[in-house]
């Protein structure tokens, strides 16, 4: 069942990769389609690293695994990049606070690993868990723009948001159970890890078909006056702490 699920997988990522060629979208949702030919690619790798004579596979596996976790953080650059676009200040305050936080996750996760840096698989799992509640969070707050703007979306972007979700959910709950019932989980995590991933490739090829980009918006949405009244307030909060700091000094 394990390979008939990682055949099934690596069978969809070729077809959404053919047809992102076909339909001409491939530079419009760059950063999904380079995440799609990585995960493909990192596959290949490891299945060709599994007869293990000289014992490449374990490092072939983990230098894969963070590859792609490092550039699936790109999905949620993604999404924020194709939302947000006709509000250049809200989107680059949003991919500045994505970057900025990926990279401390990262970075604390290999000074400071909270497991043994020799135990690879507890460590991966560590940060990966870190990486998907951060992307959960930021995933959980683009809804709740687009809830509150009513800012709409196109097929591309809603089937992106909706196989991105469920494999974020079913990922941070498996990487729980992992994390704390141990190695007995390890079998039901290499089906429903698949499976899930699966799920997300079927939604992905259907709603990438063909490029159907987000529709104007029907009224006027205040995002980007919201946003400058918010960066001036915190423009404004900074100035005042500042000086209070100097005055104290003094």
């Amino acid at each position: 069942m394990l390979f008939s699920s990682v055949l099934t997988g690596s069978l969809l990522r070729v077809l959404i990769l053919f047809r992102g060629y076909r339909s001409g979208i491939l530079g419009t949702y760059s950063w999904f389609y380079t995440y799609i030919a990585s995960s493909l690619l990192a596959d290949v790798l490891i299945n060709l690293a599994r007869v293990d004579y000289v014992g490449v596979y374990k490092p072939v596996y983990w230098a894969c695994q963070f590859a792609t976790l490092a550039i699936g953080c790109g999905l949620i650059l993604e999404i924020f990049r194709h939302v947000l676009e006709p509000y250049p200040g809200a989107e680059r305050f949003a991919r500045a606070v994505c970057l900025v936080t990926f990279g401390v996750i990262f970075l604390v996760g290999f000074l400071f690993p909270r497991s043994s840096p020799l135990d690879l698989q507890a460590a991966s799992i560590e940060l990966e868990r870190d990486v998907r509640s951060a992307q959960i969070v930021f995933f959980v707050a683009i809804l709740a723009v687009i809830s509150h703007y009513a800012i709409p979306l196109g097929r591309n972007m809603r089937g992106m948001m909706l196989g991105y979700g469920i494999y974020l959910l079913v990922s941070l709950a498996t990487l729980s159970f992992r994390a704390y019932i141990g190695m007995d989980f390890d079998r039901i995590w290499r089906v429903i890890q698949p499976l899930s991933f699966n799920l997300s490739l079927l939604i992905w090829l259907i709603a990438l078909w063909s490029l159907k980009e987000n529709p104007k918006p029907k009224r006027e949405v205040r995002i980007e006056t919201d946003y400058e009244a918010l960066a001036a307030l915190t423009r404004d909060r900074l100035r005042a702490l500042r000086a209070h700091l100097g005055r104290s000094t003094r």
